[in-house]
């Protein structure tokens, strides 16, 4: 049986959420903690799974909201580079 690509998912864990949209995996989860109940999360047990379609339509329209979790990456040069 052949694994889905993360970007065909429906339903996806933390780690692939934070891969896939470029994500901060601190800021991430930290915004996930924030006791926020969103629409594009899903609890599985003790499990938190992000409904992948939802979450990006929620950063399309957060624009603040995904300029705040989005990995910046500081190059040698000092210069930044994000996500996306």
């Amino acid at each position: 049986m052949i694994k889905p690509k993360i970007s065909e998912k429906t339903y996806l864990n933390v780690r692939e959420a934070i891969e896939l949209f470029g994500l901060s995996a601190r800021k991430f989860t930290r915004f996930l903690k924030s006791g926020d109940h969103y629409s594009f999360l899903a609890f599985y047990h003790n499990r938190v799974l992000v409904l992948r379609e939802e979450f990006q339509h929620f950063l399309e329209s957060e624009p603040k909201a995904k300029e705040e979790l989005l990995c910046r990456e500081i190059r040698k040069d000092g210069i930044q580079n994000g996500g996306f």
